[in-house]
């Protein structure tokens, strides 16, 4: 993980997951110098506004947040709040948030765009694709996989060893324990 902290930053979003990172932006004394939204006339996304400042997708949402990832032209910045608990060996694809309290143990692995969101836990080895969320205060024990743009609803809890597939939303406060996977391959299942 790159300590070295840029300055300044974009933003991409101006809902309520891009409220909690800007409140991370503040805390590691960043200066946010615009936000894009699409919904508001005088915050379209313009690629050529501010070309050399990375650029922070922040929305919630795992499908939205990768379509505007995909089409940006800036590069994606990763925000690490100053309280959360990283290992030096995670690996952290670009673009990605952690956020206060998160807790990520040895050789934690996560591809571009996702969300480790308030208080979450994620043991040793575990291993997350694309877009994915993880909501707050989930706890995912030793070795776990998610596949791309899952998301894990808050207060869920993932035994050691489970495989979660592609596209799968897992409701509040589950409990996945014993071996095997929910949603193999690139299913779309809903655990609620």
């Amino acid at each position: 993980m790159d300590s070295k902290i840029p300055s300044t930053v974009l933003l991409y979003g101006n809902g309520g997951h891009a409220k909690v990172v800007r409140e991370a932006v503040g805390r590691l004394d960043m200066v946010m110098l615009h936000y894009f939204d699409d919904s508001e006339k005088d915050h379209a996304y313009d690629p050529a506004y501010f070309p050399d400042i990375g650029l922070h997708v922040a929305i919630g949402d795992n499908y939205l947040r990768g379509n505007i990832a995909y089409f940006v032209q800036h590069s994606l910045l990763t925000i690490v709040h100053p309280q959360a608990n990283v290992s030096t060996s995670v690996y952290i694809g670009e673009g990605s948030f952690v956020n206060v309290r998160a807790v990520l143990m040895p050789d934690v692995s996560c591809e571009k765009c996702c969300i480790f969101n308030t208080a979450v836990i994620i043991e040793h080895d575990c291993v997350l694709g694309e877009y994915v969320h993880i909501a707050p205060g989930c706890i995912l024990c030793g070795n776990v996989h998610v596949g791309d743009y899952t998301l894990i609803g808050a207060g869920t809890v993932v035994n050691p060893n489970i495989r979660i597939g592609k596209n799968v939303i897992i409701g509040s406060g589950r409990w996945l324990s014993g071996s095997g996977c929910a949603g193999a391959g690139n299913s779309f299942i809903r655990l609620i």
